[in-house]
């Protein structure tokens, strides 16, 4: 008898775990979606892309314009950031992983890196490339309002 419940708390366990890894992604997810309306809304409102614009005044995109936003921009995202957090009820180690994985994926899509085209295809089935976000800073009004994606290439794709 005394090993029935010592199974019953172990599948709970496993059950916790699991609960908890989907909550994880889940937030992560959100976070990605909420993220990227923040940005959608960085071309759409003019207040917010004459901030937002100095990010695209660099037409040689590298590494560097990963880092460029207008201070005006960084200011007005704090907000709209702590609502999105508390909203989904992020926990912290989900958060730093999060800004983690948005830091490496921000450089990463920002820089010059060609990777081999047939890898690219690949790639960005689950994330946002160097030459898939380098159409999101041309000049062309279509496509500069286009592929908001970051770090995950869902609705990032034309």
């Amino acid at each position: 008898m005394s090993s029935a419940p010592a199974a019953r708390n172990s599948d709970c366990s496993v059950g916790y775990h699991y609960q908890d890894g989907s909550r994880s992604a889940l937030a992560v997810i959100l976070l990605d979606y909420t993220l990227w309306i923040w940005h959608w809304l960085n071309h759409r409102v003019p207040l917010l892309w004459r901030f937002h614009a100095a990010h695209h005044a660099d037409l040689d995109v590298d590494a560097s314009t990963a880092f460029r936003f207008h201070i005006g921009e960084l200011l007005l995202s704090v907000p709209f950031r702590a609502l999105q957090v508390a909203f989904i009820g992020v926990e912290v180690p989900v958060l730093l992983f999060w800004e983690a994985l948005l830091l490496v994926a921000t450089e990463f899509h920002h820089s010059n890196l060609r990777p081999q085209l047939s890898f690219e295809r690949w790639l960005r089935l689950g994330i946002v490339t160097p030459r898939m976000h380098g159409i999101h800073h041309s000049i062309a009004p279509t496509e500069v309002n286009s592929n908001f994606g970051t770090p995950l290439a869902r609705g990032s794709r034309q």
